[in-house]
């Protein structure tokens, strides 16, 4: 009879929600999608290396060209109480160009200078990343995170002004992206960076329980359904960028 009363009351609180918990989400991908603009462009841009003892300098890029991101898919799966356990991330095609000038010494000496005047262009095709979602985890969301990648190429010109060393790093680089995607070091890398990204978020809004409404920390006791429930919604309102401080911006 417990049981029963149980079940009850879990399709009780699954039902009682405003929205679904998978429209929400839905709704927060396509929030995210649509603040993505096509294409991500910098006219010009200059980095400033600090000074120190190892590496130093300024590398400014131009003309700075990001296609493909708005085209991203990204589905949620979810188990029979329509909880997210897991997550898909695909993207077709993924472009990257940009022109660039480079005065980079090492050691602070001018014969061991990276220099060069030229084009740096990135190419990634079918890229995939998935991974379960562990929501009682938090800030540990995601685990079991596996990244694969059909095609790539990366293309460099102007290196050290030597167009034959240019083609050496293009045609090394491009045989080393899809084995190095495709392995579990960078899957993991990539585990441990979607979940810092995570704790990050919470832990500038102070608490992984937020009353986005008043801004003040829930502190009433809830049961494990109630507090699954609060993540989840606490979670949807902070990528979705409402009423939080660390929300997604859009590009000018």
């Amino acid at each position: 009879m417990k049981l029963i009363s149980f079940l009850f009351y879990v399709f009780y609180v699954i039902s009682s929600l405003d929205a679904s918990i998978e429209d929400q989400v839905k709704k927060a991908i396509q929030d995210i999608k649509d603040k993505i603009p096509e294409p991500i462009s910098i006219s010009n841009s200059t980095i400033t290396i600090p000074e120190n003892n190892i590496i130093s300098g300024t590398l400014n890029l131009s003309n700075f060209v990001v296609t493909g991101l708005k085209a991203m898919e990204l589905s949620v799966k979810y188990s029979f109480l329509t909880l997210p356990e897991g997550f898909s991330f695909e993207l077709e095609n993924l472009q990257m160009h940009t022109g660039y000038q480079m005065n980079i010494p090492l050691f602070n000496i001018s014969l061991l200078t990276f220099f060069g005047t030229g084009n740096l262009s990135l190419s990634l095709n079918g890229l995939n990343v998935n991974g379960s979602i562990r929501l009682l985890a938090l800030p540990k969301l995601f685990s079991d995170v596996t990244t694969s990648i059909k095609d790539a190429k990366f293309s460099v010109t102007g290196f050290l002004e030597d167009p034959i060393l240019s083609g050496q790093i293009s045609d090394a680089l491009t045989d080393a992206i899809v084995p190095t995607l495709n392995e579990k070091e960078f899957a993991n890398f990539v585990e441990n960076v979607l979940n810092t990204l995570v704790g990050e978020i919470i832990h500038r809004n102070g608490t992984e329980q937020v009353n986005f409404t008043s801004g003040e920390l829930s502190m009433s006791p809830a049961t494990k359904l109630n507090d699954i429930e609060i993540r989840i919604n606490n979670l949807i309102h902070l990528l979705s960028g409402k009423n939080s401080p660390s929300g997604i911006t859009e590009y000018s």
